[in-house]
């Protein structure tokens, strides 16, 4: 794995007593379980059932696209299924076959039995993709950005899977001279209390390739962050409900990395009885920091698509600038800078590109 200066390999105890005294060897850890933020109990049923709850029905837009001012966008002549981004998605999977992703997975890998079926493990995958990208085929428009294309990888069986699936979307055909890789990933995961040196590696790596990696803040409440997500660069997002109110099980910062005390979460994103795809062509709703983060990924993902010069970062910034702020633009444990605002970034980005 040169992205983490590292090797994955099976050692017999002999071998890995070899390897800790080797002088080259600076460090060896145990393969070590990768966990979901798992989403919440929420309301569920029939794939329709509760649409006219979770949709704003006169204009065919989801809660969470309203409550983003998505809708304001479009009324301004945005064209949300503008093509020309690819948002990574590191989770579960994906059904490539459900009607929402029909021609939108470029690349996709399941890193425990190197199969590339686009296939979903459980759910929870599709669910996070389908915030990003799905269409209307519903009925409704269920992803802030539909003319989004996808590369996504299943890999929450194990961190050397999951560093070898980071390793993968910094070149997902494997071809330098092609451009395939993301402009903002979505990671909805964390690795509970392993060592994350080798993550804050990988994730330098993706600020150095200018990928901006969107994490949920975990659901932890006031117990705080869960990791990798204290790392410097990640852009990372807490949870409120319709209403925007902060979920109780959103995870608090700030965030500690390496001594430093940083503003994490920076922004609140929708995740609270939240509509969109799961496997074999349904719908249903989930709640976790997991269906905040892809709204955040696919609004930056949407505004790159508006605006191809500027870096995720850039984006990220205006997004932070914009936000729709309980205290007065000041950084807040629960919310960040606030809600996240489509509308203000367009506007604002809009301004700075007339300068």
């Amino acid at each position: 794995l040169p992205l983490v200066h590292g090797v994955s390999m099976q050692l017999t105890k002999a071998e890995l007593n070899l390897a800790k005294s080797h002088p080259q060897v600076a460090k060896v850890m145990r393969d070590a379980p990768v966990y979901l933020d798992r989403p919440l109990p929420s309301r569920t049923g029939h794939p329709f059932s509760s649409f006219r709850e979770a949709f704003v029905e006169e204009d065919k837009l989801s809660l969470g696209l309203k409550l983003h001012k998505v809708d304001k966008v479009i009324k301004r002549g945005v064209n949300i299924h503008t093509p020309g981004k690819i948002v990574g998605v590191i989770d579960t999977g994906i059904d490539g076959k459900h009607v929402e992703f029909k021609g939108k997975v470029v690349r996709f890998k399941n890193f425990a039995n190197k199969s590339t079926d686009p296939k979903d493990t459980g759910s929870h995958g599709t669910h996070v993709s389908g915030i990003i990208a799905a269409g209307n085929k519903s009925g409704v428009q269920i992803g802030v950005y539909p003319g989004a294309k996808l590369v996504v990888g299943a890999a929450l069986s194990g961190i050397a899977d999951m560093l070898d699936a980071l390793q993968w979307m910094l070149d997902p055909d494997g071809n330098p001279n092609t451009a395939d890789q993301p402009f903002v990933i979505n990671n909805s995961w964390h690795i509970g209390g392993t060592d994350p040196e080798p993550f804050y590696r990988a994730l330098q790596a993706y600020k150095d390739a200018d990928i901006l990696v969107c994490f949920s803040a975990g659901n932890a409440g006031s117990r705080g962050l869960t990791k990798p997500k204290e790392f410097v660069h990640t852009f990372t997002t807490a949870a409120v409900d319709k209403n925007g109110v902060i979920a109780n099980f959103s995870s608090w910062g700030p965030g500690k990395y390496k001594g430093k005390t940083l503003q994490k979460p920076e922004v609140a994103s929708y995740g609270k009885d939240v509509m969109s795809t799961v496997p074999n062509g349904k719908y249903r709703q989930m709640s976790g920091t997991s269906m905040a983060s892809p709204f955040t990924a696919g609004a930056i993902a949407l505004l790159g698509s508006q605006f191809p010069k500027l870096s995720p970062y850039d984006i990220a910034k205006v997004l932070v600038k914009t936000a729709d702020s309980k205290t007065d633009g000041k950084w807040d444990k629960k919310y960040g800078y606030g809600l996240v605002n489509v509308d203000k970034a367009y506007m604002m980005l809009k301004e700075m590109a007339r300068r």
